[in-house]
């Protein structure tokens, strides 16, 4: 068994032979390894709840588009919250 840091890496251990994974679509859209195929999955699955946190003091310039991309993918869902405890 091997762990991948990341996609990449998985899919050129899948195209060594080293074995198989499991992807998102996107990873498949951009693949051109002729030794990796991608299989698309058919079941039903459940929905996966995602969390989203963040530092409010943080300046990193990635976090302003990121959650614009949020907003945008699930709207009316409140961004920002924080948990009780840590309510002042």
């Amino acid at each position: 068994m091997q762990r991948a840091p990341d996609s990449w890496t998985a899919m050129a251990l899948v195209g060594a032979e080293v074995g198989c994974s499991l992807t998102v679509s996107s990873v498949a859209e951009n693949v051109t390894d002729p030794h990796v195929h991608f299989l698309r999955v058919l079941d039903e699955t459940l929905p996966i709840h995602l969390r989203m946190a963040w530092r409010p003091t943080s300046d990193n310039p990635a976090l302003p588009p990121v959650l614009s991309l949020a907003k945008r993918v699930w709207p009316g869902h409140v961004l920002g919250a924080q948990h009780p405890d840590q309510r002042r």
